[in-house]
């Protein structure tokens, strides 16, 4: 038995516990808007994580978690996905291995908080990214509802079909903006930049290799869509 698999099987309750206590502060911080914004950051902090320990397992360098381990200590971008995305402490100083000596205020701030930063940055760029698509069908959305409303109080039949056409507008471009966006999503969390969300050929290119994958993706979103307003 190789010594990452001992490691593992002496860690896993340690990493069940850390599971569930991460899962639940996750929970409590997605009650209020603002606060949820660091769950989109630490998820999208948490994919690139995977990402890149897939890429780890498939070059050969190694599979077990002790080869994953020194692969991110060697380097400073990747020195932060050790382990799992903290909600608030940053990494030890130990572990800032690869990167240039900070000072030591620098240092007491990324210990005290450099998770919490790491996912206020990454959730807003990843917020304001997926808003700057989606926030047009809602509004959309929005003025098909105030139309149909004025519509209703008024009694102003002969504008009845505003309402119902802007409301299909919205429908017709959310279905094309979300046929981009969870792939956008996935590539923005990997590449760990708010830029690669608009690498259109790219993105283009992963659509039509992998369409089924995209598919259902898709319909992961339309499942949560309908939970959320109880459909289900």
């Amino acid at each position: 038995m190789t010594p990452g698999r001992v490691r593992r099987r002496r860690a896993w309750p340690w990493r069940l516990v850390m599971f569930f206590w991460k899962y639940a502060v996750g929970v409590l911080l997605c009650l209020t808007p603002v606060t949820a914004i660091l769950v989109v950051g630490w998820s999208y902090r948490l994919m690139q994580r995977s990402t890149l320990r897939r890429w780890h397992r498939l070059s050969g360098f190694g599979a077990d978690k002790a080869g994953f381990h020194d692969f991110a200590l060697g380097d400073g971008r990747t020195v932060e996905h050790v382990a799992w995305p903290n909600w608030l402490l940053g990494a030890p100083d130990a572990e800032w291995r690869g990167t240039a000596a900070p000072g030591r205020a620098t240092r007491v701030l990324r210990r005290i908080a450099g998770s919490l930063w790491a996912n206020l940055r990454t959730g807003f760029q990843a917020s304001v990214n997926t808003a700057l698509l989606v926030l047009p069908c809602g509004a959309l959305w929005l003025l098909s509802w105030w139309g149909g409303w004025q519509n209703s109080f008024h009694k102003g039949y002969e504008q009845a079909w505003v309402g119902p056409l802007v409301g299909v507008l919205g429908i017709a471009l959310f279905v094309l903006v979300m046929t981009y966006v969870p792939l956008a999503q996935a590539r923005q969390a990997s590449a760990g930049t708010w830029r690669a969300f608009w690498d259109f050929p790219l993105i283009r290119r992963l659509m039509r290799r992998r369409r089924l994958a995209a598919l259902g993706l898709a319909l992961v979103y339309v499942a949560a869509a309908a939970h959320g307003r109880g459909a289900w």
